[in-house]
Order: structure tokens, then C-alpha cells, then sequence
């Protein structure tokens, strides 16, 4: 996995806890608008609804 926002794959896995990580690997195909800023990373997420989400760096 590529660095973002000085996140690593390994990082993501630690902070989110292994079973919440793999469940977010499975929205994966569900993801659009996928937009890498210098503060965070947003993208919306469709599912019965779709919704925003954001990752930033605290």
C-alpha cells in the first residue's frame, strides 16, 4: 500500500484493529470519489446510501 498522509498499510491495520481493517477492505469496490489532499483523504462510499468519509491525520 502506498503512503498517504504518512499512513502505511501496517498503520491503518494497528489503529482500526484487524477485524474493522478487513471489513473495510471489503468496501473497497464501493468507493468513489477519491480525492488525496495535503490534510486528509476524502471519498464517498456507497452502500444503501452513499456518504462521505474522511481520513486525517490528527
Amino acid at each position: 500500500m502506498t503512503h498517504a498522509l504518512g499512513f502505511a498499510e501496517k498503520d491503518l491495520r494497528r489503529l482500526a484493529g484487524a477485524r474493522s481493517f478487513e471489513r473495510g477492505a471489503g468496501y473497497l469496490p464501493a468507493v468513489s470519489r477519491l480525492e488525496i489532499w495535503d490534510e486528509a483523504i476524502t471519498a464517498t462510499v456507497d452502500g444503501t446510501d452513499a456518504y462521505e468519509v474522511e481520513l486525517a491525520e490528527r
